[in-house]
């Protein structure tokens, strides 16, 4: 009987197993292809500018990675600004003052410990 009561318990801490991996719910997660994540872009507005103010915002709640840095580069990829930011919280909004650069196109790398996300981005 006690041999019984073992199975049965095992095979229902299996089942509550399995159910709440099913339950989990895929419509956030991303699947990541490359160093740049086009899909991540155009499914959330993670990274805006507001050319009006001249900065650059970075929302860091809808890119569903945790940062470990933001670099900007120059066309010619030389680094303009690099930050470290894996001591901010998951619900930061940085800010890139814009009006710190000169005009031209420039593109924001968004690195976590495992992937880069790159926007690029005009400054007027």
């Amino acid at each position: 009987m006690f041999r019984l009561s073992l199975v049965f318990i095992a095979i229902m801490l299996n089942v509550s197993l399995l159910s709440a991996q099913s339950s989990v719910s895929t419509s956030n997660m991303m699947s990541f292809a490359g160093e740049s994540l086009e899909a991540l872009e155009n499914s959330t507005r993670s990274v805006y500018t507001d050319q009006e103010n001249k900065i650059c915002f970075i929302d860091f709640q809808n890119l569903n990675i945790n940062l470990n840095e933001i670099i900007v580069r120059d066309k010619s990829g030389k680094v303009v600004m690099e930050d470290k930011v894996f001591d901010l919280p998951v619900d930061t909004i940085y800010e890139i003052h814009l009006d710190q650069l000169k005009g031209g196109e420039y593109s924001v790398e968004l690195k976590s410990f495992t992937k880069i996300i790159t926007k690029g981005i005009t400054v007027k």
